[in-house]
């Protein structure tokens, strides 16, 4: 069948579903099979894309990554854990039931539907061939491997003096208060990109490890030695994805440079992950409740990682372990989505909120606007929001992310959705075909440096478009000092 036939089908059931979900058609098995149908859309769209991108290593593709991620794990399998008491007892909380889930899943295989046509269509493949033109990417784009070595260590020094002072003035990861954080907005982003400089040398070094015919033991040296420095800074920040980061940076980089899938830095991912969760939990705990600990200090942060393998954090590392599927099924949105979606339709709010049209379609002005030339301009508070404003969880300094259905149909309902997941397919082709080329160290470190932006974006779509934006620049001009030139 063609695949305009399929979008045109998808796209009708999914408007069926919502439509029937509206007029009161809410038992449990529906929501189900409005979620199956969307791991069968799915399935469809990348096994056709991996077929006709056979040999352009479809696994690092951005159409289906966010399709087995986003769509397939986060609004797909998790669902399991509305069949759950746990998920039972969600439900009641937040005041949804199965007729609101099954109406933000058909959002979601609508969205889904939206991208792949955006993805596909002749516009983003002519707009991208364009760009590539314009912008003289063949030219500013490195092809060699090898790397200048003093540009590689700057990167990483730079980075780990940047994440010291961000610990010392209470701005690092889990780590970081509050007030500081308000203290010092106009400089706080600018802190985050530096600190990223170091996630940019490891996976420039492992570029070069993968390209060059043979690599120099000191190379290897270097990059296992920035491997494990990576992994500890994400250890202190306190979040579990920063610990697994490293370890997935190496695997994707060897995939896509080699074509093979690296088994022992896959199992270094899941060693990782089961690290993140045996010790992560318990450095959160003693964050809020050991009065020893000094959120700005490298030796108390460093001490209570070292506690947390003491014999007294045995029954909270216990309960962690034993509690992995949860966190894992605790990864899905259908809900909270379900909730933003009950919101708008039954609840009358401020068309001023962070959550408004106008703020959506603002957002990349916020980011390409300093703050010290925009003093007065809106914090992104959208999280923080939705777990006041509409989760009713009352205040503090907690966000929660409504995912992207559910911003986007606050935003302007399903149409709002429609064209959001568009414009995010169009982006994505954009990318993939200006920066995707094999035979170039430099086009891979910026296609690769943005892949996870512009594939997982639960924070909203915003965060695609402001991505592009912000990063595509700074990453041209990194990786024409990092890669030596011919």
């Amino acid at each position: 069948m063609k695949t305009n036939f399929i979008h045109i089908m998808a796209g009708i059931i999914a408007i069926l579903c919502f439509l029937g979900g509206g007029l009161g058609f809410s038992p449990s098995y529906w929501f189900a099979i409005v979620t199956l149908l969307l791991l069968l859309y799915l399935g469809y769209e990348i096994y056709y894309c991996a077929v006709n991108e056979a040999g352009k290593r479809w696994l690092v593709n951005p159409a289906i990554l966010t399709s087995i991620n986003m769509f397939g794990v986060i609004y797909g399998v998790a669902n399991i854990l509305y069949y759950t008491s746990t998920g039972e007892e969600d439900m009641d909380m937040f005041g949804i039931n199965y007729q609101w889930l099954s109406r933000a899943e058909a959002l979601a295989l609508l969205g889904a539907v939206s991208m792949w046509l955006g993805y596909r269509s002749q516009f983003s493949v002519r707009m991208a061939r364009w760009l590539s033109e314009l912008c003289r990417f063949d030219v500013v784009l490195i092809r060699e491997w090898k790397l200048n070595w003093s540009i590689v260590w700057f990167f990483v020094l730079t980075s780990v003096g940047c994440r010291l002072a961000m610990i010392y003035l209470g701005l690092y990861g889990y780590n970081a208060d509050l007030d500081a954080l308000l203290a010092y907005q106009s400089y706080t982003q600018y802190f985050l990109m530096v600190g990223q400089l170091g996630s940019l040398a490891l996976l420039a070094l492992v570029l070069h490890c993968a390209g060059v015919k043979q690599p120099s033991v000191l190379a290897w040296e270097c990059l296992y030695g920035v491997f494990l420095c990576e992994m500890f800074f994400g250890l202190l920040a306190g979040f579990k994805a920063l610990v697994v980061m490293p370890s997935l940076i190496i695997a994707i980089g060897n995939y896509t440079v080699k074509g093979k899938v690296p088994l022992v830095w896959l199992g270094a991912a899941l060693l990782s992950l089961g690290l993140a969760f045996f010790l992560v939990e318990p450095l959160r705990a003693a964050r809020h409740h050991s009065e020893e600990y000094d959120n700005r200090s490298l030796l108390s942060i460093s001490a209570a990682l070292v506690e947390t393998l003491d014999a007294n954090d045995t029954e909270i590392q216990r309960k962690d372990s034993s509690g992995i599927l949860y966190h894992l099924l605790r990864t899905n949105l259908t809900g909270f989505s379900a909730v933003a979606l009950r919101f708008r339709e039954t609840e009358e709010w401020n068309d001023d909120s962070p959550a408004s049209l106008t703020n959506l379609l603002l957002a990349p002005v916020y980011a390409i606007t300093p703050r010290f030339l925009w003093p007065d301009k809106p914090l992104s508070a959208v999280g923080r929001w939705f777990y006041e404003e509409v989760l009713q969880l009352g205040s503090g300094d907690t966000s929660v992310a409504m995912g992207p259905v559910g911003q986007l149909y606050l935003a302007g309902g399903a149409t709002a959705v429609c064209f959001g997941f568009l414009v995010v397919g169009i982006i994505q082709r954009l990318v993939y075909q200006a920066f995707w080329r094999l035979n170039s160290g430099g086009s891979l470190l910026v296609y690769l440096a943005i892949l996870g932006s512009i594939a997982r974006f639960e924070s909203g779509v915003d965060a695609v478009v402001i991505t592009v934006i912000r990063s595509v620049p700074l990453l041209l001009v990194c990786q024409y000092f990092l890669f030596k030139r011919s």
